[in-house]
């Protein structure tokens, strides 16, 4: 009794007044009394969000009896299963089907529009990054080779003319550069070594030492690296010996290196 009153109170709440109710074992009837009685769905999803919310203890099934008010016979009645009361939901529409395809590619373009600017953005700094790194390859081994050289002018007198005679023999072919000494005239006073790129966007480099005597009649060994302002495969060439108190000077398209 306590059950069937609840549910009828629970119907008068959800806009079904004047219900009654009967628990018969496993069946559950719900007598409705209504002026509308032609809207069926409406009063059939009322009944049914109340039942589902209630959870009758041992009815499974449920039978619906529609009055009108004022007359005493049974204008139209349904049953059901009270497994799954409430209907699932109907399938999307073409519309919304469409809408929601519609959203998923301004999502798509959107990823890829942004996908797109940070790669633009972020791949020129990439590229300069790695490029400086295998740059960097030729001025530590020019850097290098310059020093073996004051070393080897200083012990022998001259610079030397080949690789091997260097106390520190390194590769004369990478795959980032191809290193060469360049005889000069005067191999007792100068010296140079270029470093050719081999691979696109990479600088090239000429490395030179210079004997220079100073004022109190001192001999002192200069030295420098150039870079090409552009890269390219054509190293500088031979660069300008210092004066005294100064630097040596690289020729034109290229700079020296601090």
């Amino acid at each position: 009794m306590e059950e069937t009153a609840s549910l009828v109170e629970s119907l008068a709440q959800n806009g079904l007044p004047g219900c009654r109710a009967t628990i018969l074992g496993e069946l559950l009837e719900i007598v409705v009394i209504t002026e509308d009685v032609s809207n069926k769905s409406n009063i059939i999803n009322r009944v049914r969000t109340v039942i589902d919310r209630a959870k009758p203890s041992e009815a499974k099934k449920l039978t619906i009896y529609v009055c009108k008010t004022g007359e005493q016979r049974v204008v139209w009645k349904k049953k059901f299963l009270l497994t799954g009361l409430l209907p699932p939901p109907p399938p999307p529409t073409r519309k919304a089907v469409l809408r929601r395809l519609g959203y998923g590619c301004l999502g798509l373009i959107g990823i890829f529009v942004v996908l797109r600017l940070n790669a633009s953005i972020l791949y020129p700094i990439f590229f300069q990054m790695a490029i400086k790194a295998q740059q960097a390859e030729a001025k530590v081994t020019l850097a290098a080779w310059i020093r073996d050289q004051m070393a080897y002018h200083t012990e022998k007198g001259d610079f030397a003319s080949d690789f091997e005679k260097l106390p520190l023999f390194h590769s004369t072919e990478t795959k980032l550069y191809s290193y060469k000494i360049v005889p000069q005239p005067d191999k007792n006073k100068s010296m140079m070594i270029t470093a050719k790129s081999k691979k696109f966007g990479l600088r090239s480099y000429s490395a030179a030492v210079f004997q220079i005597t100073q004022k109190n009649s001192e001999v002192t060994s200069v030295g420098g690296i150039c870079q090409t302002n552009e890269p390219g495969s054509t190293p500088p060439s031979i660069p300008i010996a210092p004066r005294i108190g100064s630097t040596v000077k690289c020729p034109a398209g290229s700079h020296l290196l601090e």
